[in-house]
């Protein structure tokens, strides 16, 4: 049934999965940090993450399962210790409303999505169909989804502040 889904919109299974993985992970995303007001740990906790595990300059997760596993792991606690300890002030939907929290959410799922694909193994990713390769592995997908991320968090952050005043 799925791979005849897959097949109708020309999406290989593995981009079917990650389309279906963005949603969801947007929707909850939404509703579970950018309406709580609890944007900017989990941005910097998923760029620190990736940051420490990508770059750490002894090889201790060098095989995929374990590489993934630590990167959720770090990010978990690194949004626990950012959001309960340096970032106590909450902008949100309340701030925002919820059309632009959703975009906000997609952006940065999106994010999360690429840089959790950068440490599948070659052999995986090779799998992924060419819109899933485009939009969520390699280093510019790192890049755009992490800008676009910024950039939106700037512009409706400014908004808010002059709707504020």
């Amino acid at each position: 049934m799925l791979g005849q889904f897959a097949n109708i919109f020309n999406f290989s299974s593995w981009d079917f999965f990650l389309l279906v993985f963005l949603v969801v992970v947007t929707l909850g995303y939404t509703f579970l940090f950018v309406v709580r007001g609890k944007i900017l740990p989990l941005l910097v906790s998923t760029s620190l993450s990736f940051f420490l595990l990508k770059y750490v300059p002894f090889a201790v997760f060098q095989a995929f399962p374990s590489q993934l596993v630590a990167f959720v792991v770090v990010l978990l606690v690194m949004v626990f210790i950012l959001s309960r300890v340096i970032f106590q002030s909450p902008v949100g939907s309340e701030t925002f409303g919820i059309f632009p929290s959703l975009v906000l959410a997609l952006t940065q799922t999106g994010f999360l999505l690429a840089v959790a694909a950068s440490f599948f193994p070659p052999e995986i990713v090779r799998e992924f169909g060419e819109l899933g390769q485009r939009v969520f592995v390699g280093d510019q997908a790192i890049f755009y989804w992490a800008l676009v991320s910024v950039v939106l968090l700037l512009l409706i952050g400014r908004k808010a502040n002059l709707e504020v005043g």
